[in-house]
């Protein structure tokens, strides 16, 4: 019995069968199918290696390791730097810690000799120790207006930002200039805000000197971040014409530069104080101000 001979084009690779049968412009669907289905399974044993190389990490090939190990080192390059940042940030805010502790008590001791040796002796001995705490309170209202000045001593560089000025007014002997010098110490010591303060009688005699056309204690009054003036009212009631262009020019000029000032008065209510030193200027004052009333017995004569 006699077989048939193998065709050798069986043994060709199917790519090469393919490649032949389309030069021979012999190619049939059938081909074309098998090559397909032979190409898909290529795709899918490729698939399923790289997902099992996923999958289990100790048998991935040498160019996945590398990468792997690369990305490492990266990482701990990364986090290397970043604890180095850390690290010298904790370094930069101990340090800043440290320099605004020597800035402030830097600032305590120049305040201190401001408090001590300029702003309160130009107002007298007397006011030296004068605080919130040493403020005698008997009376409700003692008390209320305390409370208050302290909190606008506490929120004093919202106050001065905005030139809110400070008015306390009342009959004598209430201890308005002794809240005034404790609200006043609490702007040098604790805020660094510098205050000029001085009398009626000191400024309105500054005043008188510049008669001859010189203005170094209008324009010094003019300047200060606060000005602090204790009874502008003179013991004769009224001011002269001189002093009170003079006061009106400085509480005018500070109102347009929106800068704070603070005024005792010993007056009932503002009507008196328009009548002493003019409705011009007390306007200026008590716009937006802050106004307490030391409505009280005198503490000087206290039986």
């Amino acid at each position: 019995m006699q077989t048939a001979e193998a065709d050798p084009r069986d043994s060709l690779p199917l790519a090469e069968r393919i490649r032949r049968q389309r030069l021979s412009e012999t190619i049939s669907d059938e081909l074309v199918q098998q090559a397909e289905e032979v190409r898909q399974e290529k795709v899918a044993q490729l698939r399923e290696r790289l997902e099992c190389h996923k999958a289990e990490w100790g048998q991935c090939p040498a160019d996945l390791v590398r990468k792997l190990e690369w990305w490492r080192r990266i990482d701990a390059q990364e986090l290397a730097r970043r604890e180095l940042l850390r690290e010298r940030e904790v370094q930069y805010r101990r340090l800043r810690a440290v320099v605004r502790a020597r800035r402030q008590e830097w600032t305590r001791v120049c305040c201190g000799y401001v408090l001590s040796n300029r702003l309160l002796p130009a107002r007298g001995a007397r006011y030296l120790d004068r605080t919130f705490s040493n403020y005698v309170a008997n009376y409700p209202a003692q008390k209320k207006v305390l409370a208050t000045l302290r909190r606008y001593a506490a929120e004093l560089p919202e106050h001065v930002k905005a030139g809110r000025n400070l008015l306390v007014i009342g009959t004598v002997g209430t201890g308005k200039d002794h809240l005034l010098a404790a609200v006043a110490r609490r702007a040098v010591l604790a805020h660094g805000i510098h205050v000029l303060w001085a009398t009626g009688s000191a400024l309105f005699n500054a005043f008188r000197q510049e008669v001859d056309g010189s203005d170094a204690a209008s324009r010094r009054c003019r300047e200060a971040a606060i000005l602090a003036i204790s009874d502008p009212i003179p013991p004769a009631g009224t001011l002269t014409p001189f002093v009170a262009e003079r006061l009106f020019g400085v509480i005018d000029a500070r109102y347009s530069a929106r800068k704070s000032t603070w005024v005792t008065c010993n007056v009932a209510g503002r009507s008196e104080l328009e009548q002493a030193v003019g409705v011009q200027t007390v306007d200026r004052l008590i716009d937006g101000a802050l106004v307490v009333t030391c409505d009280w017995p005198s503490y000087r004569k206290r039986a």
